[in-house]
């Protein structure tokens, strides 16, 4: 609802993708709204470059390339409910591959509390900070997720990523299968985390942009308010 209240309280609107701005007519949100890319795409493409001269978390960790998944699990629905913690941990401890998974804090607790059992190939690391996350996210497998910022930078990053929701705010990235609603079923998280992935990911098809958001967006400024 916040959200909603800030797009028809605010003088502009910078959209992410196309998608955006045909949310906003459906609200008869109009008047200057401006597709100018996703301004996390820009910071992505910005930072995975210093983090790939500073980060140290696949040394220190052990980790090889494209020989882990990268997980996250943080959202109340998933936490809170023991069935659905229990049923997603049924399913990484059943991957070919490590699993790392910066673990929130409340997981951990839930965790513990209710003695939800992981096997030895899942990796409990400390959250770590964003210039090592990108780097895990550049080199892993594939990405196992409930967060929506991780989803749309699993896609940045040209990751195939496995949804452990039911529903996602970032609907482009569903198209081919770039990204996959798995809610918590064990058997369909396990079959789409082991599946083959053979599709070629077209520059042309980057649908957040072309990484030049905020001069697009000081360009637009100076043209409407600096008269």
């Amino acid at each position: 609802i916040n959200r909603i209240l800030t797009d028809h309280c605010s003088d502009f609107l910078f959209c992410p993708t196309m998608t955006a701005v045909e949310n906003l007519k459906k609200e008869n949100v109009v008047k200057n709204v401006y597709m100018t890319g996703d301004i996390m795409y820009e910071a992505f493409l910005q930072n995975r470059i210093i983090a790939n001269k500073e980060s140290e978390i696949l040394t220190k960790l052990g980790l090889a390339p494209e020989e882990y998944f990268l997980a996250t699990i943080h959202r109340a629905e998933n936490t809170d409910n023991i069935d659905r913690l229990r049923d997603i941990a049924l399913a990484l401890n059943r991957l070919n591959k490590a699993v790392v998974l910066p673990i929130h804090p409340r997981t951990r607790k839930v965790i513990k509390k209710e003695r939800v059992k992981f096997e030895k190939n899942v990796m409990f690391i400390d959250p770590v900070g964003y210039l090592d996350m990108l780097t895990l996210l550049q080199h892993c497998y594939k990405v196992i997720t409930d967060s929506g910022g991780l989803q749309k930078e699993a896609y940045f990053a040209k990751k195939y990523c496995k949804t452990i929701r039911e529903q996602t705010e970032w609907i482009e990235t569903l198209q081919k299968e770039r990204n996959v609603l798995c809610g918590t079923e064990t058997e369909k998280i396990v079959r789409e985390c082991l599946k083959e992935e053979n599709s070629i990911w077209d520059e042309e098809e980057m649908i957040f942009g072309d990484g030049k958001t905020s001069n697009k967006i000081i360009r637009i400024f100076e043209r409407e308010l600096l008269v």
